[in-house]
């Protein structure tokens, strides 16, 4: 029996931007290279355990004319796909793949019976295997990504395992949030962040040449590994966090890039502070606004203070945050929450492989996965973008990273610095 579940109005406006726009995909990737002796068989069981696992990835959606709807089925929706490679030597395979990939990343799957995800691979040899998937951004999120792929590793390793934690339905999270808007609590809430939203404007971006609408590229060309120990030295001194310090420094850089002061960013909240979602697959991030005023003549000690500050007291408000559209910020992803190990599976050596998921060719994402990642050497801070490469184009997305870098390198040395004087440093 399927059951219908109606999504809540804050998130509805996500879905109708889209939809507006003649360009209703934003589907958020993930995926990595398996090198080792990987078995398609076990593989094709973890994707279908998933399915069993979470009811978002057997859901399908209806989009009404003022609401929409999700429907949970009961029957698995779909299947991890080995998608057939023509050419022979592995250089020409890879490409072969990455052409496919940048083709099937677009699909518009909001109106599909095969539900908002997809799974696929790639055979490049007989020891190296390319895994990718997708969720549409309605019913997926950055830290879903994270429990899908630590999930995967575990019932790759034993399908039959019983170990993994139960936790809420995505339609549970629907439901209760529901009921949550109407309360006093939430509008008292709103009122927070409704009035710190009114202080800054979006900068605007010419669209490139037409010749890249169609240039779906990996950011692994503006990916970097960024020094922990740098940052870790940064948050120490200021007494604050390391997201605290990331947010702030991605502000700065956004502002170098643009030539705009006063520019609105957010930062993700997982949505997931209640134990019994922390294993939930669906959109439960809220996005949070940081329309904060800095001065550029304040120094770096004196606007981490002031970064401290505005986060900190916008915890009490939190579950509100989601009042704001999102179309009115530049978003910064950076779930920096928990050291993950990404550079192995099974056993075998797993290397990160993102295609780029935006699609929307004026959406105006800026946005960023800055991960804590153990290795073998240590643990690094990776540094990944997410952004729609056909409105800033590959020299900003590179220069984006390599301006953040920097500046963790000049703030490291010295901590009185100015804004003005990182603005001018760059």
């Amino acid at each position: 029996m399927n059951t219908e579940v109606k999504l809540p109005a804050t998130r509805t406006e996500i879905t109708y931007a889209y939809v507006a726009k003649d360009s209703s995909t934003l589907n958020l990737s993930n995926g990595f290279i398996i090198k080792g002796k990987y078995d398609i068989e076990r593989l094709k069981k973890a994707v279908q355990k998933l399915y069993e696992k979470h009811d978002v990835l057997r859901m399908t959606v209806e989009v009404g004319v003022s609401s929409v709807y999700f429907f949970k089925h009961d029957a698995i929706l779909g299947e991890l796909e080995i998608v057939p490679l023509k050419e022979k030597d592995r250089e020409s395979r890879y490409a072969e793949a990455m052409e496919d990939a940048n083709k099937r990343i677009r699909e518009d799957v909001l109106s599909s019976e095969k539900g908002l995800y997809r799974f696929w691979a790639y055979e490049l040899t007989d020891d190296e295997l390319i895994f990718i998937y997708f969720g549409h951004h309605i019913a997926t999120d950055a830290m879903s990504m994270g429990i899908i792929n630590e999930q995967l590793e575990l019932y790759y390793e034993n399908p039959d395992r019983t170990d993994i934690p139960e936790s809420a339905s995505f339609e549970e999270f629907v439901l209760e949030r529901t009921a949550y808007y109407q309360t006093d609590e939430y509008k008292t809430n709103a009122e927070y962040w409704q009035k710190s939203a009114s202080c800054c404007e979006h900068p605007s971006f010419p669209l490139l040449d037409e010749e890249w609408k169609d240039k779906r590229i990996s950011m692994d060309i503006a990916s970097r590994v960024l020094s922990l120990e740098k940052l870790n030295k940064i948050a120490r001194e200021n007494r604050t966090s390391n997201f605290n310090s990331m947010l702030l420094i991605l502000r700065i850089a956004l502002m170098y890039m643009t030539g705009k002061d006063n520019l609105p960013i957010s930062y993700l909240f997982n949505g997931r502070t209640n134990q019994k979602y922390s294993g939930t697959v669906g959109f439960l991030a809220q996005i949070v606004d940081f329309s904060i005023d800095i001065p550029v003549e304040t120094t770096w000690k004196e606007a981490s203070k002031m970064v401290r500050k505005f986060v900190n007291g916008g915890v009490k408000y939190i579950s509100a945050s989601d009042c704001i559209p999102p179309s009115e910020y530049v978003l910064s992803y950076m779930p920096m929450n928990n050291t993950k190990k990404y550079d192995t599976f099974a056993g075998m050596e797993r290397q990160l492989f993102i295609v780029n998921p935006t699609s929307n060719y004026d959406y105006r994402l800026i946005g960023c996965i800055m991960t804590e990642m153990e290795t073998e050497s240590g643990n690094i801070l990776y540094y990944y973008p997410m952004m729609n490469i056909n409105i800033y184009g590959e020299k900003f997305t590179i220069e984006l990273g390599s301006t953040i870098e920097r500046y963790i390198d000049l703030i490291a040395e010295n901590p009185e610095i100015t804004i003005q004087e990182l603005l001018s440093l760059s």
